[in-house]
């Protein structure tokens, strides 16, 4: 069997090539920028290295580390956060003093390092997501929750403080019904003398009716046949069918 010259050539190439990127395992040398530090948010990362000294290979990782605060440079930057937090928080209401809606207590700022961790002085009002509860606040009451926030940088840490005023605000009709129907059952529970509960049949000129809620859930058909004779197959049909029934 003869073969043609040029296949040959091309075949001890590319295995003198291949034999090649064998001993070289691809490596290269290390250049500048291999060696660059991340920036102060950035995360480390790690560059896979050979190191050859005199007759010795040793195959291992170096881990570049992000650069770093000082103590003087974090206590500055701890201030900077929070002089931010203060907007950044207020989210859709508009000051400090006058807080109606959910604020937002993010646990960091964009590009910054610091991570914040919240809490509050009264979770009644201020939950720790940020979220307001202040439906039983009366529409001209105000209430004061401080806002503490953790801040973590490294080995650095501080606890700032954010004064806030919730206030109460005022409610939709719907809301203001749903509130005055939850307090009349609520009273209709305090009487003690009767082995039952009297629910309220009027509730803000509105009329009250209720009913006990059930639920049957209805699930299947599964349907299964042989399309056509000496033709091996099947569907299959699922259905589910979820029915509310409100029983009196």
């Amino acid at each position: 069997m003869k073969f043609d010259k040029k296949i040959i050539i091309i075949i001890l190439v590319s295995i003198v090539a291949a034999l090649f990127l064998e001993i070289s395992d691809g490596e290269r040398d290390i250049e500048k920028s291999d060696l660059k530090k991340p920036g102060y948010s950035g995360a480390e990362k790690n560059l896979d290295v050979s190191i050859y000294a005199g007759k010795n290979r040793i195959d291992t990782t170096i881990t570049i580390e992000p650069e770093k605060y000082t103590a003087q440079e974090t206590e500055e930057l701890f201030l900077n956060v929070y002089e931010h937090l203060k907007k950044e928080i207020l989210n859709d209401n508009a000051s400090l003093d006058e807080i109606k809606t959910d604020l937002n207590l993010i646990e960091k700022l964009e590009d910054n390092p610091v991570s914040i961790e919240w809490f509050s002085s009264n979770y009644n009002l201020i939950g720790y997501d940020g979220k307001v509860y202040n439906d039983d606040l009366k529409k001209d009451q105000k209430e004061e929750v401080t806002l503490t926030a953790n801040l973590q940088y490294m080995e650095y840490s501080s606890s700032y403080e954010i004064k806030v005023i919730v206030c109460g605000r005022e409610l939709t009709h719907e809301e203001q019904l749903k509130k005055d129907i939850f307090y009349e059952i609520k009273c209709a529970q305090s009487d003690y003398n009767s082995d039952y509960v009297e629910l309220p049949k009027e509730v803000d000129g509105e009329e009250v009716i209720y009913k006990k809620r059930g639920i049957i859930e209805l699930v299947y058909i599964v349907l299964q046949s042989v399309v056509k004779p000496g033709i091996t197959g099947f569907f299959k049909i699922d259905l589910h069918i979820k029915c509310y029934i409100y029983l009196s």
